[in-house]
């Protein structure tokens, strides 16, 4: 597995923003960058449904606790 490239058309594709768990720390693109330095309170999970995940083929959740796919 590849880590995902932090390309124009992937930051588009980001759904990290619009999540129900985003940690609102102005980041986003989380699969390809570090995880967030603020607490992540689960209440929801949009990486299911990210188009990066299916295109690289990547199965966790949360990447904003775990961050960068490796």
């Amino acid at each position: 597995m590849t880590t995902p490239e932090s390309t124009p058309d992937n930051l588009r594709a980001c759904r990290c923003p619009g999540c129900p768990t985003y940690p609102g720390d102005g980041k986003k693109f989380y699969c390809g960058t570090e995880a967030s330095a603020v607490k992540i309170v689960r209440r929801g999970c949009l990486c299911y449904e990210c188009p990066i995940r299916s295109t690289y083929g990547f199965r966790a959740l949360f990447l904003c606790r775990g961050g960068r796919i490796a």
